[in-house]
């Protein structure tokens, strides 16, 4: 079983790679921002969204519209993850 979660572990890993933990604490403020956003279609929504845009010189609706399809990716892959480990969990105590 270690070395199964060991490889779950591995790949959560993977997948957060490149990305340093203090701009990963912001993921859920920007995913909140982009739906605010594409909610109302104000910009003052979305204050972070407005200065990471504004730094990269993009739109603050192209960044919303990255931002909302990485959320999606990033849940999908995490929840793959999380079920991965919970199955091997749960076949050990079977």
């Amino acid at each position: 079983m270690a070395g199964r979660i060991d490889t779950v572990l591995s790949d959560v890993t993977a997948l957060l790679d490149g990305w340093p933990s203090w701009e990963r604490e912001t993921w859920p403020q920007q995913a909140a921002e982009a739906r605010a956003f594409h909610a109302t279609g104000d910009a003052r929504q979305a204050p972070l969204l407005r200065s990471i845009a504004q730094a990269r010189g993009m739109t603050v609706a192209e960044l919303a519209g990255r931002v909302e399809a990485n959320a999606h990716a990033y849940s999908y892959a995490m929840g793959q993850l999380i079920g991965r480990r919970h199955k091997i969990i749960k076949d050990k105590t079977a």
